[in-house]
């Protein structure tokens, strides 16, 4: 293994690592939903417990299932898995995309709830934006380095042709003095 492959490898599994992240991050909204939305609806014992119940588990469903899809990607990426990567890059798109949704969908009903208080409008907004442009920054990394050439050579078993092959960069000295460098044996 030369060393491009082996400096892929290792970012590959940085990727790994945050899918792995991602993965965490939904288990602990599933466990959010399962303490503050069904736990209280379940205690509470209303007549109309189905229709109170279908909404948090829904989202304790889909959070358990996206939590699954990460922490199945982030193997698959350690083990360079062509179709875990796949799968990364169209969670990705996903994820940028779906972004827009959730902070426009987040500004409306800021301003459906709040109303004439466009404080909290203005707080709530810049909230979602900053959390979008985070995401998405981190999903156009992750898509970014997952299409590059290199990384689909890797992916695919494939060996780098040595005319692409990226070489370590070499370190240059600078002598700024006039003496003559003197060579050691």
């Amino acid at each position: 293994m030369n060393i491009p492959t082996r400096a892929i490898r290792d970012q590959v599994t940085l990727v790994a690592a945050y899918h792995f992240t991602l993965a965490l991050a939904f288990f602990i909204g599933g466990a959010a939903i399962i303490v503050y939305a069904i736990l209280p609806t379940l205690a509470a014992a209303a007549a109309n417990l189905p229709q109170r119940l279908f909404p948090p588990a829904t989202g304790l469903l889909l959070c358990v299932l996206l939590a699954a899809m990460y922490a199945r990607i982030g193997t698959g990426l350690n083990d360079v898995d062509n179709g875990s990567r796949m799968a990364a890059i169209y969670l990705a798109l996903t994820g940028i995309i779906g972004g827009i949704f959730g902070m426009v969908g987040t500004i409306l009903t800021t301003i459906a709830n709040v109303g004439p208080n466009w404080f909290a409008v203005a707080v709530s907004g810049s909230f979602a934006v900053s959390i979008y442009l985070i995401t998405s920054s981190a999903d156009l990394i992750v898509l970014f380095f997952l299409m590059k050439r290199d990384v689909q050579v890797v992916f695919y078993g494939e060996e780098i042709p040595q005319e692409e092959r990226i070489e370590p960069r070499k370190v240059r000295s600078t002598n700024h003095s006039k003496e003559p460098v003197r060579e050691t044996a």
